[in-house]
């Protein structure tokens, strides 16, 4: 649920952030059109993200060998990932279906879009609500932590996996002794006692 929740999330980001309004325009993309597919199929992608996220902690939490591996930085990372999500939850409910909406790609966008020519305009944030603040806010130190958690993997899979090789396992008790250890006690093959009982 998590990971279906947030690649929506995030193709939403891409299409809200860094597309534009004119070139959604030009392809017939109105402002209802934007407005009520961002509102609602965000609020979808919202719902699914947070209940997998909730149930991503639940297991790391409780399920004993999954604790054992976790690391400080580990539990940082879920700390601004669940802050961004929350915060970014929130301001879509209170100003895009409880408020008057705002329209964020007059301000967050464009001073998103100016951080690629790095000459970012702080004067487009200055206005936008406290909770979409507290978003970017959240999202920006996570891309900051990012490389330094295991949020790392997204830049290493699946594309690999489509081509890697099989992963080959052997048998502990190969005959002509392959396996990297000695089969333990008590797992010996149920036919030797027998043909010896039989000798």
């Amino acid at each position: 649920m998590f990971h279906y929740g947030i690649l929506m999330v995030i193709g939403g980001h891409v299409v809200g952030l860094f597309i534009p309004k004119p070139w959604l325009e030009f392809f017939g993309v109105t402002e209802h059109m934007y407005h009520l597919g961002a509102t609602w199929l965000g609020t979808f992608a919202a719902v699914l993200t947070v209940a997998g996220l909730a149930i991503l902690i639940y297991r790391r939490r409780l399920t004993r060998r999954v604790l054992l591996v976790t690391t400080v930085m580990d539990k940082v990372m879920y700390v601004f990932l669940a802050g961004t999500i929350a915060f970014g939850t929130t301001a879509t409910v209170l100003y895009q279906i409880f408020g008057g909406g705002y329209d964020y790609r007059g301000s967050i966008s464009p001073w998103i879009r100016s951080l690629y020519s790095f000459q970012p305009d702080p004067s487009l944030m200055s206005d936008v609500p406290f909770f979409f603040q507290l978003h970017v806010l959240t999202a920006t130190t996570l891309f900051l932590l990012w490389p330094f958690t295991r949020l790392v993997h997204v830049f290493s899979a699946p594309l690999g996996y489509l081509v890697r090789p099989y992963v080959v396992y052997r048998s502990r008790d190969n005959p002509r002794g392959a396996g990297s250890r000695a089969p333990r006690r008590g797992w010996e093959k149920s036919e030797r006692p027998l043909e010896r009982s039989r000798k």
